[in-house]
C-alpha cells in the first residue's frame, strides 16, 4: 500500500509497487527484481532504473539477445554476434571458429577478415573438396589442406608436392614436384617402364634397367643374372652385360 513494504504479508518487501522481491510480469529496476533474472528496458539504449524496466523471460539459444546483453539469454548467458548462445548454427554471423557449432567461421571472400562478426558459420568440407583459401580449418575429417584440397592423401589426377600427398604414394612430375607441380598417379606394374628411372614409381620399388621389378622376363635388358627370372643375363658377343647391355634369356 502506497509503496509501504509493511503492507506485504510474506516478503515484507515492495518492488516497484508490487509486494514481493521477485516479480514475473511487472515493472522492475534491476535483474534481481525479476523471477526470470531479466529486467528488460523499454527499448535498446533505454534504462531500467526507477522501475522503467519490465520483467520478461530470458531468450533461448538462437534468439536475438536484447541490445547485445548476455544477461537476456537463458541457457548460455552468452551473446554471440547478436544471438543467444556460444555455438551458432550454419548461416549465422560469427567472428571466430569457436562461435560456430561446425567450428568453421568463413570469411565473405578470400583474403577478408571474420573479426567483428563479418564471417558466417558454414559446414566444413569433406576430403577432396576445395579448402577455403588454403585454410585447413575448413576441412572436417583430416584438418589438412593439400595443394588446395581437403585431405592428407589425394586420389590420382590431383596435384601434389610429395609422394606422401597421394593415396598411391606416388607423386609424378617433371624436373620437380615442389609447390604442387606434381600429379598423383598409379604405380607401375612389373615390366612397365619406370618413371625417369625412379623405383618409387613401381609397385615393387625397384627399377631394373628402366623397367619396374626385381626379376625381369626374357627379352628385357639386364646387367646381372639376378636381374632375370631365368637367372641368365646374356651379353653381346663383343662385350659384357654391365650397364644394362645384357638381355634376359
Amino acid at each position: 500500500f502506497n509503496g509501504d513494504a509493511n503492507s506485504c504479508r510474506n516478503s515484507n518487501q515492495c518492488t516497484c509497487g508490487v509486494c514481493g522481491d521477485k516479480q514475473t510480469a511487472t515493472y522492475c529496476s534491476t535483474n534481481d527484481n525479476c523471477a526470470s533474472g531479466w529486467c528488460e528496458a523499454s527499448s535498446e539504449g533505454a534504462i531500467t532504473t526507477g522501475c522503467a524496466g519490465q520483467c520478461k523471460p530470458k531468450r533461448l539459444n538462437g534468439d536475438p539477445c536484447f541490445n547485445g546483453d548476455a544477461n537476456s539469454c537463458r541457457t548460455s548467458d552468452q551473446c554471440t554476434c547478436g544471438l543467444c548462445g556460444s555455438k551458432l548454427p550454419n548461416t549465422k554471423s560469427c567472428s571466430t571458429n569457436d562461435n560456430c557449432s561446425s567450428h568453421w567461421c568463413q570469411a565473405r571472400w578470400q583474403g577478408a577478415f571474420t573479426s567483428g562478426c563479418q564471417g558466417t558459420c558454414q559446414r566444413r568440407r569433406e576430403n577432396g573438396e576445395s579448402c577455403f583459401n588454403g585454410d585447413a580449418s575448413s576441412c572436417r575429417t583430416s584438418s589438412q589442406c593439400t595443394c588446395g584440397l581437403c585431405g592428407s592423401k589425394q586420389p590420382n589426377g590431383k596435384s601434389c608436392s610429395t609422394n606422401a600427398n597421394c593415396l598411391t604414394n606416388w607423386c609424378q612430375g617433371g624436373f620437380s614436384t615442389a609447390g604442387c607441380q606434381g600429379t598423383c598417379q598409379r604405380k607401375r606394374n612389373d615390366g612397365e617402364w619406370c618413371h625417369s628411372g625412379d623405383g618409387k614409381s613401381c609397385r615393387n620399388p625397384q627399377c631394373t634397367c628402366g623397367r619396374c621389378g626385381y626379376k625381369l622376363p626374357n627379352g628385357y635388358k639386364c646387367s646381372t643374372d639376378n636381374n632375370c627370372r631365368s637367372g641368365n643375363c646374356k651379353g653381346p658377343w663383343w662385350g659384357g652385360t654391365l650397364g644394362c647391355n645384357g638381355t634376359c634369356g
